[in-house]
């Protein structure tokens, strides 16, 4: 167990215990101990962990939750892959998994590539810049060295301060839409009777909006059609108000983003694709945080904007984050190219437990850790399953 996850689940512990009140001598389970108090939860993250899902240091039962993908409702998870942004509500014991009631996973574009900067570490899709780092997974593509104008993208992110820029959790080359259409989901910039301006793209309002009225500026929204570059303009065939779950006061919240602010009051600014958040302190032990900071936080909400943190986990430039996965094996050519529950992976170097890394095969399944690399998962520890 990662110190971060070890730290962070006494202080759930610590939350859940602090939750079920002073009286602990009886019980409704029959035991005469109480049982933990249930707490509704707020969530938001990149996914660190599949099958089960993991977010950081939480872990989810999505057994009985509505997840929507992009603009599909009732998506599932079976096609949810790690650095995707997940936000979700549900409630918690402190002691168990989170048990997710309803959950919106949202990429930031799919469109084609219009520059890449090898030695910025940057590339471009429509109107928003991506930055990349040593945690950027990418899928199809080695890497951005190998990364082309023309090749069309799925992005996941996480915006940063200046405005439409944003750090790239995870690129995956996709097939071009036959019929040219592009998406891109964002926070609404300004609105009108006839239409609106999203990441700096002019949108006009169609009939067949899937919400009424026409969308207020601060709404969050995708929007799928043909993109007129030169106009800076989207032509709409479709436009979906995306789902918002701000934390009720006292909700239990688990948020990751980006620090674009330190306060003299001795508190932080965080962004994140949901929202803008005000964290009313820094919890003694916490590493330096500074403008730019990538952070994860646990704490308890004291309004839909405001959080009273428990536990930060500062991921500072350099550190790898090590994402696990538990599925079965496909497409295998060798230990460096196969994938696991759809995750291209790299065996090479990896130190392989509870069987010969020759039983590796299509089926088999596998439970598995590691970095990300160019192109590909880098395992550092494989169990061989059952």
């Amino acid at each position: 167990m990662t110190e971060f996850r070890l730290r962070a689940t006494l202080v759930a512990l610590a939350l859940a215990i602090a939750g079920c009140g002073a009286d602990t001598k009886t019980g409704s389970n029959g035991t005469g101990i109480t049982p933990p108090a249930i707490e509704p939860t707020v969530v938001a993250g990149t996914l660190t962990g599949a099958e089960p899902l993991a977010t950081g240091n939480l872990t989810y039962d999505t057994a009985a939750a509505s997840v929507r993908q992009d603009a599909t409702a009732g998506a599932g998870t079976a096609n949810l892959r790690l650095g995707m942004f997940l936000e979700a509500t549900g409630s918690t014991t402190g002691v168990a998994p989170t048990r997710l009631a309803e959950a919106s996973v949202q990429s930031a574009i799919r469109g084609p590539v219009t520059a890449v900067d090898i030695a910025g570490g940057r590339f471009t899709v429509a109107s928003l810049l991506f930055d990349v780092d040593g945690n950027t997974l990418f899928d199809g593509i080695a890497g951005i060295g190998r990364l082309a104008v023309g090749e069309t993208v799925e992005v996941f992110a996480l915006p940063v301060i200046e405005a439409r820029v944003m750090l790239a959790t995870r690129v995956t080359k996709v097939a071009p839409a036959p019929d040219g259409r592009f998406s891109i989901a964002a926070r609404i910039e300004q609105s009108s009777a006839i239409g609106f301006v999203l990441a700096g793209l002019s949108v006009a309002a169609p009939i067949s909006v899937s919400a009424s009225p026409v969308p207020l500026a601060g709404t969050r929204a995708r929007v799928t059609g043909k993109l007129n570059a030169e106009a800076s303009a989207i032509s709409p065939d479709r436009i979906d108000l995306l789902p918002e779950y701000p934390p009720a006061l006292g909700t239990r919240t688990e948020f990751e983003g980006i620090v674009i602010t330190v306060e003299n009051t001795g508190g932080f600014r965080l962004r994140t694709p949901a929202r803008d958040f005000t964290v009313t302190s820094i919890p003694a032990g916490t590493p330096l945080i500074a403008s730019g900071t990538r952070v994860r936080l646990l704490g308890r909400a004291t309004s839909g904007t405001t959080i009273e943190p428990q536990f930060v986990n500062v991921i500072a430039p350099g550190e790898a984050i090590v994402y696990r996965v538990t599925g079965a094996v496909s497409e295998f050519v060798s230990l460096a190219s196969m994938r696991v529950r759809g995750e291209p992976v790299d065996l090479t170097t990896a130190v392989i437990t509870g069987g010969n890394p020759a039983e590796i095969a299509n089926g088999r399944r596998l439970s598995i850790s590691g970095t990300a690399g160019p192109g590909a998962l880098r395992v550092t520890e494989v169990a061989i399953l059952p």
